[in-house]
């Protein structure tokens, strides 16, 4: 910190410490920044460590303190039971560092949970396969009349496992159904009318 190059009140009064604000009064102890040549109290100088003017050389320097951060938690948890080797990790792990095994986010989760979790989404991918396979059925004169009536079944037992699907695989699946009716239609069209 710089020192206050103390004057005499009289040259000052009536002017304004730029720190406290409040005016400079005859018999006060005052002085001017060695920079800039403001005014000040004394006592205000050392009080504030240095100059209040904007831009001044011998303005205090701020502190940069570390903001204090709170544990990671997920409702006042901060240790959830890894499902796989029932150690205890932190909230924010998403691996397991004793056994490695991959979270799929923090929340935590019983072993029960992450069965049906993972059930969930086989069923999600086979029903994408099917899918995928209804559609390529659909699209091939020889296998729509099959693909017709097994993906029909299908795709009335799982209406809402294809809700689930991701968009792309869902419209597969109604056009590979669609194409498979049409198909089948004017192949039984064609064999009225070509076979008489």
């Amino acid at each position: 910190m710089a020192e206050l190059q103390p004057h005499a009140a009289d040259a000052f009064a009536g002017n304004t410490c730029g720190i406290c604000q409040t005016g400079i009064e005859v018999g006060e102890e005052v002085g001017t920044c060695p920079a800039c040549q403001a005014p000040f109290h004394a006592e205000c100088w050392a009080e504030n460590g240095g100059c209040a003017q904007y831009g001044c050389a011998h303005m205090p320097g701020t502190s940069t303190a570390e903001a204090p951060t709170a544990a990671h938690t997920y409702w006042g948890q901060e240790e959830k039971t890894c499902f796989d080797c029932g150690q205890q990790i932190k909230v924010a792990a998403l691996r397991c560092r004793f056994c490695g095994a991959v979270f799929s986010s923090n929340q935590p989760l019983s072993s029960s949970e992450v069965v049906t979790q993972e059930q969930v989404s086989a069923r999600r991918a086979a029903a994408g396969r099917v899918a995928v396979g209804l559609f390529v059925a659909g699209l091939m004169p020889c296998t729509a009349p099959l693909a017709l009536l097994a993906g029909g079944v299908w795709c009335l037992n799982n209406r809402e496992t294809i809700r689930k699907l991701p968009s792309q695989r869902r419209v597969m699946a109604w056009v590979g159904l669609g194409a498979a009716a049409s198909s089948t239609v004017l192949m039984l069209l064609a064999a009225l009318f070509l076979g008489s």
